[in-house]
């Protein structure tokens, strides 16, 4: 993996953003574990990494409904300061910085310094990482508004273990009759392109 991480350029744009986002090396044996069962040693929880570079800046995009991060009360929003005693902000050590945030394998405790969404304290929790089933579809919902009903369906992946829930999903939706439909893909990685054909067919319809 060392060689595909030396023609992966970490040169970063005007604006401070990273100019490859996309390519990785993953074990090929964790990448099919991922894929077929959406099992992945983690907290249970999203990443938002805001600024990569001092003064770095890393939020939690979401929690899953189960996992250390929803047991401990993190929820959407809530900004890490410091892990197992570096600082995150403006610390050096980012080895174990990386540590903390990406555990390799279940067992895995790491301690953070965390300030909750709208709090002006904070407070240390210790996460011990789990095998962790990230959800496919994580929000699937019915809005009534004047003008009719929409679904709202936060669809998160394009793996195969997702076609299920995503079917289950629209077959929800379709049996409340909804006018309009909100696709949120904004946390979704890509996947299986037959996922993405059979994804469109379901919301176009056989007479488009």
């Amino acid at each position: 993996m060392v060689y595909f991480d030396e023609l992966k350029t970490e040169n970063i744009t005007a604006s401070g953003a990273k100019k490859d986002n996309f390519h990785f090396t993953q074990n090929t044996a964790e990448y099919q574990k991922q894929n077929q069962s959406g099992v992945s040693s983690g907290y249970g929880l999203r990443w938002a990494l805001i600024a990569s570079s001092p003064p770095r800046q890393l939020k939690v995009a979401y929690v899953e409904s189960s996992g250390p991060a929803s047991t401990n009360g993190i929820s959407r929003g809530a900004e890490i300061l410091a892990i197992d005693g570096v600082d995150l902000v403006n610390g050096s050590d980012t080895d174990t910085l990386n540590d903390g945030i990406y555990p390799s394998e279940a067992g895995e405790s790491h301690t953070f310094v965390i300030r909750d969404l709208g709090s002006a304290t904070t407070r240390t929790v210790t996460l011990i990482a789990a095998d962790i089933q990230a959800a496919a579809v994580l929000k699937n919902q019915v809005i009534d508004t004047p003008s009719g009903k929409v679904g709202y369906l936060m669809y998160n992946n394009f793996r195969a273990y997702s076609e299920t829930a995503l079917v289950d999903a629209f077959n929800q939706l379709a049996a409340q009759n909804i006018d309009d439909l909100i696709l949120d893909l904004r946390y979704n990685g890509g996947g299986m392109l037959d996922l993405s054909s059979g994804l469109a067919y379901m919301i176009a319809g056989t007479d488009n």
